[in-house]
């Protein structure tokens, strides 16, 4: 029981860390896209 415990937590903490990073990265292309569009606006 305290393996499956375990395993179960191990697979929260790795979907919570994809999460964080896929939101970290999501994060850091916005402001890129978004001076994109604004650069391809003006020109």
């Amino acid at each position: 029981m305290r393996v499956d415990k375990f395993f179960l937590f191990q697979v929260l903490g790795w979907i919570l860390i994809l999460c964080l990073a896929w939101l970290w990265v999501l994060l850091s292309a916005l402001p890129a896209i978004a001076a994109g569009s604004i650069i391809q606006g003006l020109c």
